[in-house]
């Protein structure tokens, strides 16, 4: 091994060091989310976070990413003697191993929440309307909302006698079948009192 390492050159040197540190970082998480750990879902804190709850940056991503132009990258340019070719391989090469590395953690995910997931545990709680939804339960819309400390996208209607637009915010009331959403306006229209006429002097 330090036999090998010694005879790279500089280049290929960064390219297999940054390809070692993130095999080691990947099969750390790996190991960790096989025996559902925690510490497997570190995240990076931007705003890239998908509907499921999980972050497209993520440290597992980013790991992933460095792993395609590390090994790519570094046997690319080592074929080839070839610095711009080997980075663009290399960035292509990452982009498929973390879009990989995205879509196994998001399937993994999925698996978790199907025994875990209670809807009920959103009744009560308030969120907004992401598709409208049509008046007296005559179709169904979906809002954005958060509970089970996620935020959720799913299906619901309401029983208002006015369709409710995008954005709207909306209290859930009760559970209709396959679990949709039940809801209504949050803040609903306060009805006028008619004023009385005033009396004319006799």
């Amino acid at each position: 091994m330090i036999a090998w390492w010694g005879s790279l050159g500089f280049v290929e040197q960064i390219f297999f060091g940054l390809a070692l540190v993130a095999t080691v970082l990947v099969l750390i998480q790996t190991l960790l989310m096989l025996i559902g750990s925690d510490g497997a879902d570190l995240d990076i804190e931007l705003d890239t976070e998908h509907a499921s709850g999980l972050k497209a940056l993520s440290l597992q991503t980013i790991s992933a990413f460095l792993l395609g132009i590390g090994w790519i990258g570094g046997g690319v340019f080592n074929l080839t003697g070839s610095l711009l070719l080997a980075v663009l391989l290399g960035c292509v090469a990452g982009l498929g191993f973390s879009s990989v590395i995205f879509f196994l953690m998001r399937w993994v995910h999925q698996l978790r929440e199907k025994g875990n997931v209670d809807p009920r545990n959103a009744i009560g709680q308030t969120g907004k309307v992401y598709i409208p939804i049509p008046a007296n339960r005559e179709g169904e819309g979906q809002i954005e909302i958060k509970f089970q400390n996620r935020f959720r996208v799913v299906q619901a209607v309401t029983s208002a006698t006015e369709a409710l637009p995008a954005q709207t915010e909306v209290l859930v009331v009760d559970l209709a079948k396959d679990n949709v959403m039940v809801v209504r306006p949050l803040h609903q229209p306060q009805l006028s009192t008619p004023k009385e006429k005033p009396q004319l002097p006799q």
